[in-house]
């Protein structure tokens, strides 16, 4: 039962199809009228023989019903994922011309000036894009992500709003309002892991924009878990020899713990620029996730000495030395980031949970006061202090903060768990039960209520069903924290 908090990085424009960059482009936009039937030249052009014989088909409809609008459109959408963007938009104009209600043609064309950054254009056929198609989700948020990009913050608020009223499952248009709000409160959204321990999850100055800016974040995050990972994948397409692209894809991917993902992409951007020393910083937290504390702690010391955040190094090192099991040389770097950050809940957190490991209770419940402190609206602080005060056996204490993480968020599986496990302490046990297979449904790889469950199952003399929640906890989380725990049960029902 331990609560477990997590933060890194940016996010570029990406717009293809649901996303794409405004990135530069060899292709200049031709006219629209005059030249918009013309066919797309194909000699000197890199492509694959598929794609050769594709465009061949997609012509020779062209030739086969020049006057009307779906086979320009199909090839002009043909043009764009390949990368030819002036064509595309010879193609998608020829094909307004022969059907000037064609929405689509118009959104495509959008898109088309989008990558060479003439908004002007883009915002006209969006306009027109929405004009002709007012229920479309995909027309009104791409409309919405040009106005936050041109930091018309209210018109592009009122727009996703739009979209997300239409398509309430719509990621990509939660991840535009969220850094619309962002923009808004001033705030800057950070990620993480419970492994990274570089920044807190989303921490953003105490205002209301900054608190919708998390919530939407979250909420994308949600229901597309990669969708951040497919905007830095975008910006590599576009410029595979940007180190910054690499280092950010690297930074999503170990926000979803691929460690080995990010790795690969950290020493990427490496190669690119030994001197980057954010992506340094990566690589020792994703070579920590690989559970390689040593060479961690090595790529750390490179990041430092190229002048890296020294605040996300601490907090790094801390974990490292976690994991090596060196508590007073994790407390040491945790005390240093709080020193650089006295206001930082997620500094706090760290260091409480070193002493907890300590055993030093008091010391951990002082750091948990400190971060519920400076984040009141963070359920993490209260789970942590109400965990402190039940391993002081002040249960009522520990029930009424997990009442209030759980006012704060009502689906916090980890409050549910701890509150569970409270009432079995107490002798309640069906509730505390029911409570804890409730936490369970909202997060399956909740191992420590799996362990509770082995613990309730051996309190009622039920050997075998407690060893088959200590397996399904095993199987949830092999970290060693877990591990421990199930070595201790092990050795209680071994002992009956």
């Amino acid at each position: 039962m331990r609560a477990q908090v997590g933060s890194i990085a940016l996010l570029s424009i990406a717009v293809a199809l649901s996303s794409i960059h405004g990135q530069s482009s060899t292709d200049t936009a031709r006219a629209a009228t005059g030249q918009t039937k013309a066919q797309p030249k194909t000699s000197g052009t890199a492509q694959s023989e598929a794609d050769a014989v594709r465009l061949n088909q997609l012509s020779q409809r062209i030739d086969e019903n020049p006057n009307q609008a779906f086979p320009y459109l199909e090839r002009g959408q043909f043009l764009f994922s390949r990368g030819r963007t002036g064509e595309a938009i010879e193609d998608l104009s020829g094909a307004i011309e022969n059907d000037p209600k064609l929405g689509s043609a118009y959104m495509y064309r959008a898109l088309c000036y989008w990558r060479l950054k003439e908004y002007e254009n883009v915002l006209r056929d969006l306009n027109k894009a929405v004009e002709l198609e007012p229920s479309s989700s995909f027309n009104i948020a791409k409309r919405g992500r040009l106005r936050r990009v041109l930091k018309d913050y209210p018109a592009a608020l009122a727009d996703l709003n739009r979209a997300l009223e239409i398509n309430p499952r719509d990621a990509n248009a939660f991840v535009d309002r969220a850094y619309t709000y962002e923009a808004m409160g001033h705030c800057v959204l950070h990620f993480s892991t419970s492994l990274t321990d570089a920044r807190p999850p989303f921490e953003s100055q105490p205002n209301e924009f900054c608190q919708r800016a998390t919530s939407d974040m979250q909420q994308a995050r949600k229901l597309d878990p990669d969708i951040l990972v497919r905007g830095a994948a975008a910006s590599i397409t576009d410029d595979p020899s940007n180190p910054r692209a690499w280092s950010t894809r690297a930074s999503w991917h170990y926000t979803n713990k691929n460690f080995k993902e990010a790795l690969t992409d950290a020493e990427r951007a490496i190669e690119l620029d030994p001197n980057f020393a954010n992506a340094y910083l990566t690589r020792a937290a994703s070579q920590l996730g690989l559970g390689q504390p040593k060479e961690a702690l090595a790529t750390l010391d490179q990041a430092l000495s190229l002048g890296c955040d020294r605040e996300r190094a601490s907090q790094l090192r801390a974990s490292i030395f976690i994991k090596l099991k060196d508590y007073e040389k994790a407390l040491e770097a945790a005390s240093q980031a709080i020193q650089m950050r006295r206001d930082s809940p997620f500094n706090y957190m760290k260091r409480s949970e070193i002493y907890m490991a300590m055993g030093d209770l008091d010391h951990a419940l002082a750091d948990a006061e400190e971060w519920v402190r400076f984040g009141p609206g963070q359920p993490g602080g209260y789970i942590r202090r109400g965990y402190l005060y039940s391993q002081r056996g002040d249960y009522d204490a520990a029930l009424r903060d997990y009442d209030r993480a759980l006012a704060i968020d009502p689906n916090n599986a980890r409050a549910m768990e701890n509150r569970g496990y409270v009432f079995f302490r107490k002798g309640n046990v069906e509730d505390g039960e029911r409570l804890i297979r409730e936490a369970l449904k909202l997060d399956p790889k909740l191992a420590d209520g799996y362990v509770d469950l082995a613990e309730i199952a051996l309190s009622r003399g039920h050997r075998e069903a407690a060893l088959n929640q200590l397996e399904q906890a095993k199987r949830s989380d092999p970290s060693d924290r877990v591990t421990e725990e199930i070595e201790r049960m092990l050795r209680r029902i071994q002992g009956q």
